[in-house]
């Protein structure tokens, strides 16, 4: 009797133990294939040259603004000092005085115009006061009349007096004007062209030093060098691929995986996964699923199966900064708790329709 119940009870825990290894088993959904993905940086040399030296390798840690490599720099460094010798040939900056445009010397012309009005006016003014005086002498008027037009007499000549000065000066300022107008243009060019020029030996001066200075190339952000196609004596040039970059921060790094159409009707944005990538040694990788992607019926042509779903995972637990980095574009696994679901600030919306999804944190970058 006593062997019965020991033999029941172990057929109840067998048939408990079986209940629970289903429960879980059936929650869980793994991808048909998937990869490593991320959005790079690439770096490329703005001028041509042979690199005199490299400062990083594969898998090193930079920083925004650490130099990666040189290209040599002498002749650059001839350039510049060429473009600044044509520079100095030119001497100063051409400055014409701002008075000798054609509007100012126009305004000159009217102020001597509007002076010699003044003096005729004065001049008529003037003379009558004097007739005026001589006719009260002439007919013996008293002290106090004759003190009167004498006075006004004297004003008129001091205003005539002054208005002939201010006549004389504003013929003299016309008369320079155009004397050094026509001085200018005697010299062959006109003061717009001597600035042109000018001004376009300062702008190749300034494209010599940028040049200069892009032979040092510098990390464009802080991240980890994924690929060098550098070394020293090597000749690069404009645009050539020197180096790659993935950004620090987990956003630019994630596993794009491709699930049955079965499988992919139990997923939902916010579910835990457990990722494995092939030939990574760190720590274990946890993601939450993103974006859902059904692939259309034309991807077959593309070598891709049409009755599959993309899933963009997100690599919630991977950290660039402290974990060895991941072999992007290596093959990966995704295994999906469909019983299990995110945080909210860690979910990603699904993209309907089958529409690409936005880069991870909004950026747009070269994929590596």
């Amino acid at each position: 009797m006593k062997n019965k119940r020991i033999l029941l009870l172990a057929l109840v825990l067998a048939l408990m133990l079986g209940v629970v290894w289903w429960w879980h088993g059936s929650g869980r959904v793994s991808s048909s294939s998937a990869r490593v993905q991320a959005y790079s940086l690439l770096v490329s040399p703005r001028v041509d040259g042979y690199v005199v030296d490299v400062a990083v390798r594969e898998g090193d840690r930079v920083k925004a603004g650490q130099t990666l490599l040189r290209l040599d720099s002498a002749a650059l460094q001839t350039a510049l000092a060429r473009e600044q010798a044509k520079l100095a040939l030119l001497g100063a900056p051409p400055r014409p005085p701002a008075d000798t445009s054609p509007v100012n010397l126009e305004q000159a012309r009217k102020d001597e115009t509007m002076a010699r009005q003044e003096v005729e006016r004065l001049s008529t003014f003037q003379a009558s006061t004097a007739v005026k005086l001589s006719r009260l002498r002439s007919q013996g008027a008293n002290a106090r009349t004759l003190r009167a037009a004498e006075e006004n007499d004297r004003a008129a000549r001091s205003a005539l007096a002054n208005a002939k000065d201010q006549l004389e000066e504003a013929s003299k300022n016309r008369a320079r004007m155009e004397q050094q107008r026509s001085a200018i243009r005697s010299a062959g060019a006109a003061p717009e062209a001597q600035l042109a020029l000018y001004a376009a030996q300062e702008a190749a001066v300034r494209q010599a030093r940028q040049d200069l200075a892009a032979a040092e190339l510098k990390a464009p952000a802080d991240g980890v060098v994924l690929f060098r196609d550098a070394n020293p004596g090597q000749m690069l040039r404009r645009g050539d691929k020197a180096l790659v970059l993935l950004p620090s921060g987990p956003d630019h790094i994630w596993v794009s995986a491709a699930f049955s159409k079965a499988a992919a009707s139990r997923l939902r944005p916010g579910q835990f996964c457990k990722v494995t990538v092939e030939g990574y040694t760190g720590p274990e990788l946890t993601g939450v699923i993103g974006g859902i992607i059904p692939r259309q019926t034309e991807g077959n042509a593309n070598g891709r199966d049409p009755d599959e779903v993309t899933v963009h995972v997100t690599l919630a637990s991977y950290d660039p900064a402290a974990m060895p980095l991941l072999p992007v574009n290596e093959k990966a696994t995704v295994t999906v708790n469909t019983r299990a679901a995110a945080p909210e600030k860690t979910a990603n919306a699904t993209v309907p329709g089958g529409k690409k999804t936005t880069a991870p944190g909004g950026k747009n970058a070269t994929r590596g």
